[in-house]
Order: C-alpha cells, then sequence, then structure tokens
C-alpha cells in the first residue's frame, strides 16, 4: 500500500526496529522460561506407585 501511494517501500527507522527486536526477544526468552520451569517442576514431583 504504501509503495502504490509514494512510490517508495516503507521506511522503518533503525532505533524503532532494534527495540521491537528486543522486545520480540524478551517475549520468547519469558515464554521459554515459564515451560522450562513448569516442565522441571511436573517431571521433579514423585510419582504414585500402587
Amino acid at each position: 500500500m504504501m509503495k502504490g501511494l509514494t512510490g517508495q517501500g516503507p521506511y522503518i527507522p533503525p532505533l524503532l526496529c532494534g527495540s521491537f527486536a528486543g522486545v520480540v526477544v524478551v517475549v520468547v526468552m519469558l515464554g521459554l522460561m515459564a515451560v522450562t520451569v513448569a516442565a522441571r517442576a511436573a517431571l521433579r514431583r514423585e510419582t504414585l506407585e500402587g
């Protein structure tokens, strides 16, 4: 759409792109840590042997 209106591709400032990438990295790391901690806690529990 931007190219059709102005004839140029969209401009994204490098600082904005860098901060966006930082946010994405932090979100991915928090998600992986949450899954890992939950899995380790589940695996650490003793099983019921009956």
